[in-house]
């Protein structure tokens, strides 16, 4: 994101207004150590950016084209919930059985095994608990399919989105930040094992892979990354998966920066390309021995995800304040991205939300859609402004 300009204190428009802080904290860069780091700013807003990031003594490609790139595991889970996500869909024509759900899950049927073999969602989701749910689920899901043609339960909760974003939140995102960008300073990178690189090396290249992004990621409109299979970088006549598609958190954060184009410049932002340069500067430090670059990277990769997630939970709450001014019937499947998303956040120990933060946003969206109300979702607003110190442009139209 842009740094802001110093936000004077100031009223909130339309349902936020009661609810929202009055006074907006300054946002901007706020670690020392940073070339455009700003005093002034209360809350840090992801464009940190450091000496050795725009000027390295080494090339930093403009695309992530390094030597033994390997992230295919990651590109074989993705597609495995692309199936799955669209497997529930399919609940609304005919029945879905748990069984066929958990051979998607599983990868019994080794998909895809022409980019990657034995790999799986299973074995990667967070936690047992988050395990346990997901198998409820899918019980729920052929109960549903097979009486009523739907995979949307009795008190509203669409479960093909609860699926789905549970694990983006469980596995996609919690291994990213957590056995990767978390532990990127305990693996080894002085063996160089062709086709992976060193240990280190490869670690990055898997949370790269779980972010989801084409390898000329910059070279990609929102528009291009929001409709994945548009652009045959190579010219192959294939787009191809493991490098010209964008998926689930490549796709967000496009969508968050095309809500904010119309806006003004303080509240624009532009995740793509801050958390891909950052992508490639990390990589490019891991390769040429530059910790300090590879850490201010992972910060970056960090806070900038974090925030997209936080963006998109606004996103969602706007949705279902409209939703619920017009008794739309898109209701259910909003909410449930709401919940989703909001769950996500607790998977990166960094976030700027906070345990505390964390369980009042779970409070006030509630259990299922028949919950939510216009108060609750205004509490919920304001418990990701104050964290996040989102511009009022940002909240009321992201």
């Amino acid at each position: 994101m842009k740094t802001s300009s110093r936000i004077i204190c100031a009223a909130f428009a339309g349902l936020f207004a009661a609810t929202l802080p009055s006074c907006k904290k300054e946002q901007g860069c706020t670690d020392i150590s940073a070339v455009n780091y700003n005093p002034d700013a209360e809350k840090d807003d992801g464009s940190c950016t450091y000496s050795n990031d725009t000027t390295p003594a080494y090339l930093v490609p403009t695309e992530y084209s390094f030597t033994n790139v390997n992230y295919t595991g990651q590109t074989v889970r993705i597609l495995l919930l692309r199936d799955l996500s669209s497997k529930i869909g399919t609940a609304t024509t005919t029945t879905v059985t748990a069984a066929e759900l958990n051979a998607i899950y599983d990868n019994s049927n080794a998909l895809y095994a022409s980019i990657a073999t034995n790999k799986k969602l299973s074995d990667k989701v967070s936690d047992q608990a988050t395990k346990d749910s997901i198998q409820v689920w899918f019980s729920q899901i052929e109960s549903l399919s097979a009486s009523s043609n739907t995979y949307v339960r009795a008190d509203g909760v669409d479960l093909k989105q609860m699926v789905e974003k549970t694990l983006m939140g469980s596995v996609l995102y919690y291994r990213a930040v957590n056995d990767y960008l978390n532990a990127i300073s305990l693996k080894d990178n002085a063996t160089v094992t062709p086709g992976t690189g060193t240990v280190m090396e490869h670690a990055w290249d898997e949370a790269f892979g779980y972010f989801g992004a084409a390898r000329d990621f910059n070279s990609y409109t929102d528009a291009m990354i929001m409709s994945p299979g548009t652009k045959d970088s190579n010219g192959d006549g294939v787009i191809d998966d493991k490098s010209e598609k964008c998926f689930y958190y490549a796709t967000t954060a496009a969508k968050r920066d095309d809500n904010t184009k119309g806006m003004s410049e303080a509240s624009k932002t532009d995740f793509t390309k801050h958390l891909f340069d950052a992508f490639l500067k990390g990589r490019a430090a891991i390769t040429n021995k530059d910790y300090t670059a590879r850490d201010n990277a992972s910060i970056t990769v960090k806070r900038n995800w974090d925030r997209v997630i936080a963006a998109t939970v606004l996103h969602y709450i706007n949705e279902v304040k409209a939703d619920l001014a017009s008794s739309s019937p898109d209701l259910n499947k909003h909410w449930s991205e709401l919940k989703g998303y909001a769950g996500m956040i607790k998977h990166n120990p960094e976030n700027l939300l906070g345990t505390t933060g964390i369980a009042n946003l779970e409070s006030y969206i509630g259990n299922n859609p028949t919950e939510i109300t216009s108060s609750k979702l205004a509490s919920a607003a304001s418990q990701i402004v104050a964290a996040y110190s989102f511009t009022t442009e940002q909240t009321n139209g992201m």
